[in-house]
């Protein structure tokens, strides 16, 4: 269904490798878990209370944090190989973002994938590989004016870093939580 008002303006998807000790299974047992995804997509959350409504069963979660914008709406949706993020801001923009675990195939290319955002290295590294695509959607004259950044989110480096100290530290979501939160913490504190 197309608009009379609103357009849709999408990235090229880029593909990031997964650590080798992660397997297909765990690594999508991380993006169905909306709960940590909550803490590794929006960290400010943890000292702020959360307020989660299901919608249209499991696979559908609305978020709302104590964060400075009310206006602001926040969804998870998870799939069958991945998750979804949705944030419906003011005047109708809808900014998403797509995660899609993938298992490499022997004939995948290396030139369009990007390696692992933490640590060089190509898709050969790595038998899976995680895909993002963002897309926006707003008013028409708006979305002329509207580039994304080049390189990856903070979601996108949350979620790489997490998924690196749970390879590291041998599938300790709690410990590689604590660590990505710390080192969000001392981010902050050099920006200032």
């Amino acid at each position: 269904m197309t608009s009379l008002f609103f357009s849709t303006k999408s990235t090229q998807k880029a593909k990031y490798s997964i650590p080798n000790p992660l397997d297909y299974e765990t690594v999508l047992g991380i993006l169905h878990n909306q709960t940590l995804l909550q803490q590794v997509f929006w960290p400010a959350s943890l000292n702020t209370p959360i307020q989660e409504e299901n919608r249209a069963g499991p696979d559908l979660t609305n978020i709302s944090i104590g964060l400075p914008d009310p206006k602001v709406n926040w969804s998870l949706s998870t799939h069958a190989n991945g998750v979804t993020c949705i944030e419906e801001m003011p005047l109708g923009f809808v900014a998403t973002v797509t995660y899609t675990v993938y298992r490499a195939d022997a004939d995948a290319t290396t030139s369009e994938a990007e390696p692992n955002l933490l640590k060089p290295g190509t898709l050969s590294d790595s038998k899976l590989y995680l895909e993002e695509e963002r897309t926006i959607r707003a008013l028409k004259p708006i979305l002329g004016w509207i580039n994304f950044n080049d390189g990856p989110i903070i979601k996108t480096q949350n979620l790489a870093r997490l998924l690196e100290e749970i390879s590291r530290n041998g599938n300790d979501i709690g410990s590689a939580l604590a660590s990505l939160c710390s080192a969000g913490k001392a981010d902050k504190f050099k920006e200032e």
